[in-house]
């Protein structure tokens, strides 16, 4: 009798540790199932901003190759244009000399003539 109320005393003691394991269990479940939601939610925002982040690069990589051509073209305008100008600053200088050699001689002329008028 006093065995058959031991084993029975262990068996609930067993039974009572094996509930509480199983509870335990469950509880741990549910954390890890939650934790597998908020990671699987983590998982699909780091896709999406992943997205995002290469189709902004694709734009940016488009935006830097017109830059670049834009660059070059310009450059090539600016070395044209200064080319130009070097050009246009000689035929000024030019005409400069002419218009002055012209008024010289044009006042030359006048001082002749004005001193035959004398």
């Amino acid at each position: 009798s006093q065995m058959l109320d031991n084993m029975k005393a262990d068996l609930k003691q067993m039974t009572k540790q094996e509930e509480d394991s199983i509870a335990q269990a469950g509880a741990l479940n549910k954390a890890k199932q939650k934790e597998l939601q908020t990671l699987g939610a983590t998982i699909q925002d780091k896709q999406a901003r992943l997205s995002n982040t290469r189709v902004e690069m694709v734009q940016l990589k488009k935006e830097l190759e017109s830059t670049s051509s834009g660059l070059d073209t310009d450059g090539k305008l600016q070395k044209n244009l200064g080319g130009e100008c070097e050009q246009r600053k000689k035929e000024h200088a030019t005409v400069k000399t002419d218009l002055m050699e012209e008024q010289k001689a044009i006042t030359e002329a006048a001082n002749i003539l004005s001193s035959d008028q004398a």
